[in-house]
């Protein structure tokens, strides 16, 4: 499945704008540790493997051409099967672990985040406070058809202009912002790649 998704600032009331007509789902604690290695060889080609509460996803983008463009959604596929990251990173082994080991992969960076969770028809919405006091609001949507992408990604930006919330490519997600604050070197490596400038981060 694709994801296609947009993040937007949580000032003034949007969360309430936002979730005024959206079924609430869930409330949950979730913890996220990051791994790259020690040149940051995956998050420089936009490739997130995370570790989110005991299981590997790894988030890798459609189409690599999408860095520094006009989009205002990032699109990503997420894979969560052991099998599907090594594919990906072309990783060899008899198991996830023991491959990022021997690869020298490892965490560079750990989130604990409170999440609200609300749905409305087939876009999911997620309301996120980090622990590091960074609050952030992503509105998505999961298709299967690339050639949807485009139709998609308007359906995201009419949804949050209809309810009045402000949102630019340039704002930065969680994990951009913690590397900002926390690994500058890194956060500056990514803006040169062109992963996190002009975009929405992660």
């Amino acid at each position: 499945m694709i994801e296609v998704e947009i993040k937007f600032p949580l000032i003034k009331n949007n969360e309430q704008l936002i979730t005024a007509d959206a079924k609430f789902i869930s409330e949950k604690n979730v913890t996220d540790v990051y791994y790259d290695n020690a040149t940051n060889q995956l998050t420089l080609s936009d490739q997130w493997l995370r570790c989110r509460n005991g299981q590997f996803e790894l988030k890798t983008p459609v189409d690599a051409s999408t860095k520094n463009s006009a989009f205002v959604a990032r699109r990503y596929i997420e894979l969560t099967t052991d099998n599907e990251i090594m594919a990906a990173l072309n990783l060899t082994g008899l198991g996830l672990a023991p491959a990022l080991q021997q690869n020298h992969i490892a965490p560079f960076a750990t989130v604990n985040t409170t999440r609200r969770s609300y749905q409305h028809s087939e876009l999911h919405i997620d309301i996120d406070r980090t622990d590091f006091g960074y609050a952030i609001g992503e509105i998505e949507k999961l298709i299967s058809d690339p050639s949807q992408v485009k139709e998609t990604e308007k359906e995201l930006q009419d949804y949050l202009s209809e309810r009045h919330i402000a949102y630019s490519q340039g704002h930065l997600g969680k994990v951009a912002h913690y590397l900002q604050k926390h690994q500058p070197d890194h956060f500056h490596q990514l803006v040169e790649a062109g992963v996190i400038s002009h975009t929405n981060a992660l």
